[in-house]
């Protein structure tokens, strides 16, 4: 639940390629990137994510997760 006073409908195809396509389909980089969106949404009274606020937020970069660690 996003503290949003409009829904963003994050199951919309277009929302979710680019939900997923920023995040990796990382979820916890997905969830990084959801707190930034809805901070962004509300600091500037749209009160909903849209494609454009996820792209404008696409400098959440993924983390480095335990997939990417190499063991020597």
């Amino acid at each position: 639940m996003l503290p949003l006073r409009q829904a963003s409908h994050l199951s919309r195809p277009e929302i979710a390629t680019a939900l997923h396509a920023v995040s990796g389909g990382n979820l916890g980089d997905l969830q990084r990137l959801l707190v930034a969106c809805a901070t962004d949404a509300i600091v500037t009274g749209k009160e909903q994510i849209d494609k454009a606020l996820i792209e404008k937020n696409a400098w959440v970069k993924p983390t480095r997760g335990i997939r990417e660690l190499v063991f020597t």
